[in-house]
This record gives C-alpha cells, structure tokens and sequence, in this order.
C-alpha cells in the first residue's frame, strides 16, 4: 500500500507549511516495512503502524529498511500496534535495492 504526494499542514517555526509525503507500507510474513519521505523536513514525527492480531517483535518493525530505535509495543482496542518516531524529509524512505 502506497501513497504519493499526499498533503501534510505543519508547524515550521512560527508558520504553518504543506509539505509533500510520500509512503509505502510493504508487509511480508513475520515483518513490516514502512517507507517514508517528505519534499520539506518534518523533523521528528510520531507513526503508529498496525494493527497486529498477535503482539509483534520490535525486531519484526522496519522503517526505511531500519529497525526504529525507540518503538514501543502497544495493546489498543482489540489489536496491537507499534509506535515510535522517525525522522521525515526529503533524503529519508530512499528504496533499498
């Protein structure tokens, strides 16, 4: 699942900005992979991925092709999720071939 261009309204400074993102979540058996970019720096951004119907390794979570330092495994509702922070901008979410 991806998406491109996608309009994001943030706070740079004193101002709002729109800023440009790009993402593609790829899900193989036992791992996720979210790639993420942006055409302006976000900066540290939060991200919750899921949901998971059995509680997920941090190991199985990758974001741009790395495991995220500081994920936390979350139980909400009645599935699991993974959250932390990243970094976005426009040299970050670069495919890996």
């Amino acid at each position: 699942m991806g998406v491109e261009k996608y309009p994001l309204r943030f706070e740079h400074q004193v101002s709002r900005e729109t800023a440009l993102v790009k993402y593609c979540l790829m899900r193989t058996a036992g791992r996720m992979n979210f790639e993420i970019s942006s055409d302006k720096d976000l900066g540290p951004t939060a991200v919750r991925l899921g949901p998971f119907e059995k509680q997920p390794a941090k190991s199985q979570i990758l974001v741009n092709w790395r495991m995220p330092d500081n994920a936390t495994v979350q139980f909400s509702g009645d599935s699991w999720w993974v959250g932390f922070k990243t970094t976005v901008g426009p040299t970050t979410g670069l495919t890996q071939k």
